[in-house]
């Protein structure tokens, strides 16, 4: 990734804060500080009671291509919009409530309408869906930008990497070039100070893979 390209990046990365601002813990999540209302979706049906223990971070790798099947817990489905099919998707305690969240990961199956304008096949959003108390999931936050499209990683094809979620914590790492390769990993953690999603650590590499030192 070239100088100009990255500084590009960051400054879109930095707007997708904004995006990721709007997940905020529902009032009536327990454990919860303040909330504010967000981005609606459509209810999902209920799930069983949440888990006792501690929610265990996890996570979804690119190793076998952009094309494999994400199998979605049916109390998720509700929340893909029509025209869109899920790619990505990690589970973790995003708002450190002590219930399972997930951050999905969603590409347009085909040119989409959205209000003025129109987002081309392949291109991909994240969506944050926090368990409300009644146990069904809705989309707090969602963002255009936090994820590459599926045709931005140049020869190397697809980009994306891996998704993880955890407490309060959300991972997204994107590897592409040609005989050039880069690579960039941006951590986000959410401030029960701000209320906010912020991008707290931005890694990236590149190298020669024709060199052979």
């Amino acid at each position: 990734m070239s100088p100009i390209q990255r500084s590009g990046f960051l400054l879109t990365l930095s707007a997708t804060l904004l995006g990721l601002a709007a997940c905020r813990p529902s009032a009536d999540l327990a454990g919860s500080a303040a909330s504010s209302p967000a981005a609606s979706a459509p209810s999902a049906p209920s799930t069983s009671a949440a888990p006792s223990k501690p929610v265990q971070a996890a996570s979804t790798a690119n190793a076998n291509g952009a094309d494999a099947a994400v199998q979605l817990p049916e109390a998720l489905r509700g929340l893909v919009p029509a025209g869109w099919r899920p790619f990505a998707l990690a589970q973790g305690d995003l708002d450190n409530d002590g219930q399972p969240d997930y951050a999905l990961g969603i590409e347009a199956a085909s040119p989409q309408k959205e209000g003025d304008g129109t987002i081309e096949e392949g291109n991909r959003r994240l969506l944050l869906a926090i368990r409300q108390g009644d146990g069904s999931y809705q989309v707090r936050g969602s963002s255009d930008a936090a994820l590459l499209c599926k045709g931005c990683g140049g020869a190397y094809g697809d980009p994306f990497s891996e998704l993880t979620a955890g407490a309060g914590v959300l991972t997204i790492t994107h590897f592409g070039g040609s005989s050039m390769r880069w690579g960039h990993t941006a951590e986000f953690r959410w401030s029960r100070k701000d209320q906010a999603w912020q991008l707290v650590r931005f890694e990236e590499t590149s190298f020669n893979a024709t060199d052979p030192n």
